[in-house]
């Protein structure tokens, strides 16, 4: 089968945004022995969480908010695996779970983060039940510390809630009943999150079991199953797979299905997704895909994604990349015959069908206007320029590679006021192009890709 290369030159396409990736992680309870599983995990499972956020999904310290049990850290005195020594941090807790602390921490963020921000909520650990005839929205959380205050459902939901500026909030729970923030009149959905809880909100069905796993310690199953998946190992440093597509990254619905097939979780974990983002959503915003061989529909909702050397489009694969920040593709990156890609920069809106083109804006110039913008990008036929009818000059469009050299160049004359031009491009080769009008005193140019 012939191998058709698409890029000889690294090829970047970049979109001028400014984004923070956030998590906040919740311990509602302290560990003060080892092998116990009345309190072991608050300290195990969030040890674990932690350490997959800093050393595999490209999170920072300072972006990482903790609060566990009475705000101080615990080292296992049994389990070097669960101490901070081993990578030379010098805490990860940063706050109690009193309920005061958590409001005020929790209402000084909403003004920090932005509207292009991406925010991750993991309930490590916690014990819920179900009050009430109306069980959907029923649910009550027990912070086991202080004389066990219950935070119940529409608090803990405003509570929750005042961080409202982020482009996509990813939620992951772990405590009974927890389904009930997926459904009902109370919840925590909107079309910018989704939501995976380790058990329903049936008081019959709604438990999330721990286990004491073989050669290893008490852990939630639920946080077994997901950490793992992320990471690519299990506690002990064995692989676990949860990679059903292939291409070695993991998107929520692997999360939701390895749950869901998986043994060890005898739970019925719930997914809560409105948009729907699953196929497409991460915890690490800044994916990298190399060394695999893609041959299926895949689809990427990022920050910034690069393909990179090994990887490999298969005959009849459809890929679909959209990014806020950036995409690469670096020399080694292929495509076979018959494989398909799609690569957007820029914001895109809940698309219930999946990844869509997006709306795309153009940069103000300094007179506060902007001569045109164009779609699709990247193309292989044709791009379409829609401009200001109003523009009374010639409009002069010139389009140039990489190099620089003049590859088409039309002149409208300024008394057809059209407002859309089709420029073809079928007979260009693969790679990174330019598109710059002038009118006037006003030039533009702006990027576009050909993929073949």
């Amino acid at each position: 089968m012939r191998l058709i290369i698409l890029f000889i030159m690294m090829v970047v396409m970049t979109f001028n945004v400014i984004a923070e990736n956030y998590a906040f992680l919740f311990s509602f309870g302290n560990t003060t022995r080892d092998d116990d599983y009345l309190c072991s995990i608050y300290w195990y499972d969030l040890f674990l969480a932690y350490e997959d956020l800093i050393l595999k999904e490209g999170y920072s310290h300072e972006n990482i908010i903790v609060f566990y049990g009475n705000g101080f850290d615990w080292d296992s005195s049994k389990y070097s695996r669960y101490q901070k020594s081993q990578f030379g941090w010098d805490h990860i807790v940063d706050y109690d779970v009193r309920i005061n602390t958590l409001n005020s921490v929790l209402n000084n963020y909403s003004d920090s983060l932005t509207d292009e921000d991406n925010l991750l909520i993991r309930c490590i650990y916690g014990h819920g039940r179900i009050e009430g005839v109306d069980f959907e929205d029923g649910y009550v959380l027990r912070i086991e510390i202080d004389y066990y205050p219950d935070l119940y459902e529409l608090d803990l939901v405003n509570m929750l809630n005042q961080i409202n500026h982020y482009k996509r909030r990813k939620i992951l729970w772990t405590s009974c009943h927890s389904g009930a923030l997926a459904v009902g009149d109370i919840n925590l959905l909107n079309d910018k999150t989704t939501i995976i809880t380790c058990a329903n909100h049936d008081p019959l069905f709604g438990a999330c079991p721990d286990s004491n796993f073989t050669n290893e310690t008490w852990h939630s199953k639920f946080n077994y199953n997901v950490t793992s998946s992320l990471f690519g190992e299990d506690p002990l440093g064995l692989s676990y797979n949860a990679d059903y597509n292939g291409d070695s990254v993991i998107n929520f619905n692997e999360i939701i299905n390895k749950l869901l097939n998986n043994p060890i979780d005898t739970t019925l974990p719930v997914i809560g997704d409105d948009c729907p983002m699953k196929d497409f959503l991460f915890v690490d915003e800044a994916l990298y895909l190399d060394s695999a061989q893609l041959d299926t529909t895949i689809q990427y909702r990022v920050d910034s994604l690069t393909a990179q050397n090994g990887l490999e489009l298969m005959s009849g694969s459809d890929i679909t990349i959209a990014c806020d920040k950036e995409i690469r593709f670096k020399p080694g990156f292929h495509a076979r015959s018959g494989s398909k890609m799609h690569a957007y920069i820029g914001f895109i809106n809940c698309q219930p069908a999946g990844i869509s083109p997006p709306v795309l804006t153009v940069e103000e110039k300094a007179n506060g206007s902007s001569i045109f913008n164009f779609f699709p990008n990247p193309t292989n036929s044709v791009i379409r320029l829609k401009y200001d009818n109003e523009i009374k000059q010639d409009v002069k469009i010139s389009l140039t590679n990489c190099m620089g050299a003049v590859v088409r160049e039309i002149i409208l004359d300024s008394g057809k006021q059209q407002s859309e031009v089709e420029l073809d491009v079928s007979d260009l080769p693969s790679g990174l192009y330019f598109v710059t009008v002038r009118s006037g005193g006003q030039v533009q140019t702006e990027k576009f890709v050909v993929i073949r």
